[in-house]
């Protein structure tokens, strides 16, 4: 068996690491940690005391954060996903680091309209955030990591968690 585990659920940001790892092609065992409560058990909060899911144990490498871990996989793993020219390392590093923080907060607020807001209480923000999240970005032109990430980050708006 693996010594590479990923802990984390498909219906949260470990879907990011989870579709890196199986880019990457390694061997690993998907621990189904639920973000709202394995992620507070114990047992979790050894592989990542700030209780968040991803977690990757890779060895004796415990990495937390979709993002840290995408990159480590890549960096190890990913013969071709990970540039090995400067230059495309800063854009590939550049466009990973803006879809987490400029996509993704827009991502957030349609999912707390949609998936934890009662349908009366809901508000325009999703529809506005929705607008946002989809538009017109060009990751086409990135590096195979970044695409990875600005991919599952713009398609992930989960109908369910």
């Amino acid at each position: 068996m693996s010594t590479r585990k990923l802990h984390g659920v498909a219906g949260s940001r470990a879907i990011r690491s989870l579709w890196a790892i199986e880019e990457v092609g390694v061997p690993y065992e998907q621990v189904a940690a639920h973000f709202i409560e394995d992620s507070k058990k114990p047992e979790y909060l050894v592989v990542n005391p700030n209780g968040r899911i991803p977690a990757l144990v890779d060895g004796d490498l415990v990495i937390f954060e979709s993002m840290a871990i995408n990159l480590h996989l890549a960096r190890t793993y990913g013969a071709g996903l990970y540039p090995t020219d400067p230059d495309d390392l800063a854009r590939t590093e550049q466009w990973s680091v803006w879809a987490i923080s400029e996509i993704e907060p827009y991502q957030m607020a349609i999912v707390v309209q949609k998936v934890f807001t009662p349908e009366e209480k809901r508000s325009e923000r999703s529809s506005r955030a929705e607008k946002r999240s989809r538009g017109p970005w060009r990751c086409s032109m990135l590096h195979s990591l970044t695409e990875t990430t600005c991919s599952v980050t713009r398609s992930r708006l989960p109908t369910s968690m």
